[in-house]
């Protein structure tokens, strides 16, 4: 498991240093497994806005 994981890392030399009474520690750390359900899908935006006109071209050939 995960817990296994870390604590296995800070028993081969792994440390904690910093931490005192009123210190707290959260260990977050990515575990591999199956990936749940897709969730439903999201209300669409609104519309953008327009954007700028760009630069005039050069005039062409007759």
């Amino acid at each position: 498991s995960c817990l296994d994981r870390v604590l296995g890392d800070l028993a081969s030399g792994g440390k904690i240093v910093g931490l005192g009474d009123a210190d707290r520690l959260a260990v977050l750390q990515g575990c591999p497994g199956i990936p749940g359900a897709s969730g439903p899908k999201g209300e669409p935006g609104l519309p953008g806005t327009k954007g700028e006109m760009g630069a005039q071209g050069n005039p062409g050939k007759l």
